[in-house]
């Protein structure tokens, strides 16, 4: 009943580990296990280094494990996020010791579908997960309607001004956020 499954591996064990998650997603959907409730929110799989095709590489993974008896109609939506660049600074030179060098200053975020609803759920779920909050970070948008800076219209900006005057922080609020704003669809 996981809201979120994060690589956080090279992005040469991407794909093998992709097609065992699909295979895993599509077991647990036959089953009946992923939730049957509209209120779930989507499970979004991701991960903290997502270069070289991530997005690609979790569509081709997913139709390869398709079952052939598979309508197409998911019982718990999906949705991708993918870092453009590890949140951490680490170095490991003895196993079991890692030391921390810093944090990235920008964490910059792409998620599919792109919507408010989604960013709104994997904004929540990544600043928890990053701890943004205590270190003071914040998610960048990237994509479509990412920030005028970074190539976008902007409009993602808004959306998440309009998502913090109406309170969608909490994971129950995120969920009608996700039902409010159009929600994912899925992947």
């Amino acid at each position: 009943s996981a809201d979120i499954i994060i690589l956080a591996c090279p992005v040469s064990a991407h794909f093998a580990l992709l097609r065992r998650i699909a295979k895993a997603m599509y077991n647990l959907d036959r089953k009946g296990l992923l939730g049957r409730s509209p209120a779930r929110p989507p499970i979004y799989i991701g991960s903290l280094y997502a270069a070289g095709g991530f997005d690609w590489m979790s569509r081709i993974a997913f139709l390869k494990e398709r079952p052939v008896d598979f309508d197409g109609a998911w019982k718990r939506s999906l949705g991708l996020f993918g870092l453009k660049a590890f949140p951490y600074l680490t170095k490991s030179l003895k196993a079991g010791e890692v030391t921390l060098h810093g944090r990235f200053p920008q964490l910059q975020v792409a998620v599919s579908p792109s919507n408010a609803g989604s960013r709104s759920r994997v904004k929540m779920l990544l600043d928890r997960v990053l701890q943004n909050n205590e270190t003071g970070k914040k998610l960048e948008f990237l994509g479509l309607s990412s920030n005028e800076m970074l190539g976008g219209d902007g409009t993602c900006e808004e959306e998440l001004q309009v998502m913090k005057e109406k309170d969608y922080t909490t994971a129950s609020s995120a969920v009608a956020a996700a039902n409010a704003y159009g929600g994912a669809k899925s992947a």
